[in-house]
């Protein structure tokens, strides 16, 4: 981010009008996370299908394309399809390794690794940057890429389980690979893995029988059982797994040496850490039917009906945002005060490197806005989420207006 065109001013960088003319149907349109690209997944003249980046088309185009994203380092990668065989182009270039079909792709933080779920030879597994594991499984439920890009870990079953047969059930057949490496323990199901900062070790959140739900690191399952638990994530300080998990009728964030906050609530999930690891937050539910944010076990005093996003920390973790419903409509919440203006959609809002400001895009009446600190500024045909600079002190939105796309870097005072 350091590194992208932060100085002032507008740019029309791809004319959506004549591209949408010479392409009459567009399946999908993306912006690179710079805004200097913007790309169209196209059905084109001969009923292929083809990316076109700022009006350039792909070299080859493919029987079918699907799921086109851009990764954090600029990338545009896609699904594609020729003779029955599915991979991943990226840039315009297929992977060597074709599958029988790949799904649910995800990028590192970093943009360097690339990972789809796949099926090949009829077994299941994971291919990362065009590198399937040697050796599959029975099924493949969920997975999480590394922060550094470089590992998997994915919820897998490997051994079958015969109709009606609840001997089987109750001994487990699922568990998680590492790389392609089974744990050895097996469980009767696990949901939601996750690597810690460093990349090297796996939480995930276990079933063990009927009512019986719990956590496992590195292989190695926790002795306590709940009748719910869920959503493990890593203390950054301590680098102990923290998860979910119901006692006494309340749910709390938990480490295996006991609950964190005391009495927990009604629900509790999302929980995440500031970049520091000082602080807490997570999605709660103190009454029925009601949402906020708790910090540090500590509830923001206003509540929604209808839901609260995930909650988002500034990098220096002294603010807190979230998206929150309520009667149909949308707005955001920032450390405990709502928005005044409320719309059709928003979503999840980002925060500035500095200077505790909070941004958004927003939606009503089929027109898209952006929201800096509750100010409502311009009635886009479109746009893409904003990002703070740096420094704080101005912000890059991307938006198409009249037929054009544009980047536009705005300094935060002229937003008001």
């Amino acid at each position: 981010m350091e590194n992208w065109d932060w100085n002032i001013g507008k740019k029309a960088v791809a004319n959506l009008a004549e591209l949408r003319q010479t392409y009459p149907t567009i399946h999908e349109i993306e912006v690179s996370p710079d805004g200097t690209k913007i790309a169209l997944l196209v059905k084109t003249e001969d009923d292929m299908f083809n990316a076109v980046e700022n009006g350039e088309q792909w070299p080859e185009p493919s029987e079918k394309l699907w799921r086109m994203r851009y990764t954090p380092s600029g990338r545009l990668y896609a699904l594609a399809m020729n003779d029955d065989e599915w991979t991943v182009m990226v840039d315009g270039e297929p992977w060597e390794e074709t599958y029988e079909f790949v799904w649910m792709p995800k990028t590192s933080a970093d943009g360097d690794g690339i990972a789809v779920a796949c099926k090949k030879d009829g077994d299941y597994g994971v291919s990362l940057n065009g590198q399937s594991w040697e050796e599959g499984f029975l099924s493949l439920r969920d997975y999480v890429i590394s922060p550094d890009g470089q590992h998997i870990a994915a919820s897998v079953q490997v051994k079958p389980t015969p109709e009606g047969d609840l001997d089987a059930f109750r001994a487990g057949s699922w568990t998680v690979a590492v790389d392609g490496q089974a744990w050895e323990p097996m469980y009767v199901g696990v949901w939601d893995p996750v690597f810690d900062k460093d990349s090297q070790r796996v939480a995930v959140q276990i079933r063990t029988g009927v009512n019986d739900y719990g956590f496992a690191v590195d292989g190695q399952a926790w002795e306590k059982r709940w009748p719910q638990a869920w959503g493990p994530v890593f203390d950054p300080n301590d680098g102990a797994a923290v998860g979910v998990a119901k006692s006494a009728g309340k749910l709390a964030p938990v480490k295996e040496s006991g609950p964190l906050w005391d009495p927990g609530f009604i629900q509790c999930w999302r929980q995440v850490f500031s970049p520091d690891g000082k602080r807490m937050a997570a999605v709660v539910s103190p009454d029925f039917g009601q949402w906020t944010v708790a910090v540090d076990g500590q509830a923001w005093n206003r509540t929604f009906g209808e839901m609260v996003g995930q909650p988002v920390f500034s990098k220096d973790g002294a603010v807190i945002a979230a998206a929150a419903k309520e009667d149909g409509l949308w707005t955001v919440i920032v450390d405990g005060n709502v928005w005044e203006r409320k719309f059709e959609m928003v979503w999840d809002p980002v925060t500035s490197p500095k200077g505790g400001h909070v941004a958004t895009k927003a939606e009503s009446g089929g027109r898209f806005h952006f929201v800096v600190d509750g100010v409502v500024y311009g009635d886009f045909d479109n746009a893409w989420m904003p990002v703070f600079s740096p420094d704080g002190q101005s912000i890059l939105l991307k938006y198409e207006q009249d037929g054009t796309y544009y980047r536009h870097v705005l300094p935060l005072s002229e937003i008001r």
